[in-house]
């Protein structure tokens, strides 16, 4: 058993847009919300992505789960584990966020048992922005 940082589920991401309605650079949104455009399958681009009946046409841009609490990977070079998972961060004093916490391990067999060395855990975030999946290589 190693000790770590406190470890916290991480809230769903924050992104640009959440809870906004799409704009042209969220096509597909943008489309289902569509009830005037002209198509070969009839008013409205929705048409062209559904069968009747029409959808509810109040497509918002969401907030994606930032991952589900496993860790995602491990690797192991230059004789050590190297290994990410998410989590809760408050980078600039505000609402938590989704962050990145890294660890490396050390790990070390001896004559009578095993025991590992962990490095100062790390973790990252950006101010108003999540960070999420986890990935990395070593």
């Amino acid at each position: 058993m190693l000790d770590v940082n406190q470890y916290a589920i991480p809230p769903k991401q924050q992104q640009p847009g959440s809870g906004t309605a799409p704009g042209t650079d969220v096509p597909q949104g943008r489309c289902i919300n569509d009830t005037t455009t002209a198509t070969i399958a009839g008013r409205g681009c929705w048409r062209l992505l559904f069968n009747p009946p029409a959808p509810a046409h109040n497509e918002v841009i969401s907030r994606p789960d930032s991952n589900d609490t496993r860790m995602q990977q491990v690797m192991y070079a230059n004789g050590k584990l190297w290994g990410a998972l998410d989590t809760a961060l408050n980078p600039d004093g505000g609402a938590s966020r989704a962050g990145i916490a890294w660890y490396i391990v050390n790990p070390h067999l001896g004559a009578s048992s095993g025991r590992a060395i962990s490095a100062p855990p790390g973790t990252t975030s950006r101010t108003r922005r999540s960070a999420s999946p986890p990935a990395g290589a070593a």
